[in-house]
């Protein structure tokens, strides 16, 4: 979470995207549910996910790939957030899955392409307060000391008899 942030990444506020492909990647996304209930955030999916949020009594709004309404809605900032995961090897689903993310990564919008970091993520978002959220610096989270360098010159070692 603080690697997105510190790199230029935002909380999600405006919106999620979801395009989640195969029944297996949905019943993954299930586990996740009552963290993007939490989250108060409104959902946009794309056929197959919508229809899969809508049987679970998820609300979302359902945007047509076909029809150019996600390339809106990315270009337009309506979502900061999204999660397009493909479903298995098919030619055609990286294909319509890589135009997605393509999209996602142009409009400079937040990409998570795996399950399992979708989860941590969703989890995260959901379970921790995130406001006061600390950056520190990296050597700060090494046992909480700073390092320290040996230095030695060339004339110690010079001088030092083996």
């Amino acid at each position: 979470m603080k690697a997105m942030l510190a790199s230029g990444g935002t909380l999600p506020r405006k919106g999620i995207f979801l395009s989640l492909r195969g029944e297996e990647k949905h019943a993954a996304l299930l586990a996740s549910l009552p963290d993007l209930q939490v989250l108060d955030v409104p959902l946009y999916a794309t056929a197959e996910t919508w229809q899969f949020l809508h049987e679970q009594q998820i609300a979302a709004t359902l945007l047509h790939e076909e029809d150019g309404e996600v390339e809106d809605a990315f270009r337009q900032q309506r979502i900061d957030l999204a999660v397009v995961i493909v479903a298995g090897r098919l030619q055609r689903d990286f294909d319509q899955n890589y135009v997605l993310r393509r999209l996602a990564i142009d409009c400079n919008i937040h990409l998570i392409t795996k399950i399992k970091q979708m989860r941590i993520f969703l989890h995260a978002l959901a379970s921790k307060e995130l406001a006061g959220l600390p950056i520190k610096a990296w050597d700060e989270y090494q046992h909480n000391q700073p390092t320290e360098e040996l230095i030695i010159s060339p004339e110690t070692l010079l001088s030092t008899q083996v």
